[in-house]
Parts: C-alpha cells; sequence; structure tokens
C-alpha cells in the first residue's frame, strides 16, 4: 500500500467516523426528545385518571346517600 492510498483511506475513514459519531449524537437527541415527549404524556394520563377518580369517589358517595335516603323513605310507608 501506497503512501497516497493509505492517507485516503485514513481520511475516507476519519470521515466516515465523524459521520457515524454525529448520526449517534442525532439519534441519541432525539431519544431523549421522545422520552420528554412520552412523559409529558404519561403526566397528562395519570392527572386525568386522578380526576375520574375524585368524581367515581363523589358519585359513589352521593350514591350511597341516595339509596340511604331511598331505603327511610320505604321504612317510613
Amino acid at each position: 500500500m501506497s503512501n497516497a492510498q493509505f492517507i485516503t483511506l485514513l481520511s475516507t475513514g476519519i470521515a466516515s467516523f465523524v459521520l457515524v459519531v454525529l448520526a449517534w449524537l442525532n439519534q441519541n437527541q432525539r431519544l431523549g426528545d421522545l422520552r420528554e415527549d412520552m412523559n409529558r404524556q404519561f403526566n397528562r394520563v395519570d392527572q386525568r385518571l386522578s380526576l375520574i377518580e375524585a368524581d367515581q369517589k363523589e358519585f359513589f358517595t352521593i350514591t350511597g346517600r341516595l339509596d340511604g335516603r331511598i331505603e327511610q323513605l320505604s321504612r317510613n310507608k
């Protein structure tokens, strides 16, 4: 292998290596963005589920009170 071939091979190898590293860094950044977006969406779902649970508790409380009133009215007849 001559010096010219070695230099050509070396410069091509270095350029390829730099491209691979840049692609890898870009991929890591995109994965980080995806992770942030997913965490944001999961937090939204958690908030909505918390609201649903609170509404469900209130519903069962009211339903229990209404059942008690109905029972009381049926006993008073």
